[in-house]
């Protein structure tokens, strides 16, 4: 989700997965999946930007729970008996 201005000075969330298109002309226009328009304060630069911004922490934060999901197999698999095949 990223955060936005409407022109009247709103300010509100966006999933940022729902964008279809950004236009900026001169207002920025966003575009959603469903052909809904929104008029927002901010450049097309800064939609992009805070759309990679939170791209950023969502997949970093993807990518510590796959490391933990991978030290976490790790362990499990060190603490078998390599003598028991149901173990």
């Amino acid at each position: 989700m990223i955060y936005l201005s409407k022109l009247n000075g709103d300010t509100f969330a966006l999933n940022d997965d729902l964008i279809e298109s950004v236009e900026s002309r001169p207002d920025t226009i966003i575009t959603l999946l469903n052909g809904k328009k929104i008029i927002v304060k901010e450049s097309l630069e800064e939609v992009f930007q805070k759309v990679l911004d939170f791209r950023k922490v969502s997949f970093a934060s993807l990518g510590a729970v796959a490391q933990l999901i991978a030290q976490t197999r790790g362990l499990s698999q060190e603490k078998k008996d390599p003598d028991c095949d149901a173990c």
